[in-house]
C-alpha cells in the first residue's frame, strides 16, 4: 500500500503526473500488470488526467 500526495504550495505543477509516471512504469517494468488506485473525493487528479 503506498499513500502519495503533493504539498498545496506544490500543486499545478505536474509533480503528481511525474510521480504516477514514474510509479507505473516502474511497476511495469518489475513486471506487474495489475495495479489498483483509489482517489478520494478530494483528490484533483482525474482518471482521465492519469491516462
Amino acid at each position: 500500500m503506498l499513500y502519495c500526495g503533493v504539498h498545496p504550495d506544490y500543486r499545478n505543477k505536474g509533480i503528481a503526473k511525474q510521480l504516477y509516471e514514474t510509479f507505473f512504469g516502474k511497476v511495469h517494468e518489475l513486471g506487474c500488470s495489475t495495479v489498483r488506485d483509489y482517489e478520494g473525493e478530494d483528490s484533483i487528479i482525474s482518471a482521465s488526467r492519469k491516462g
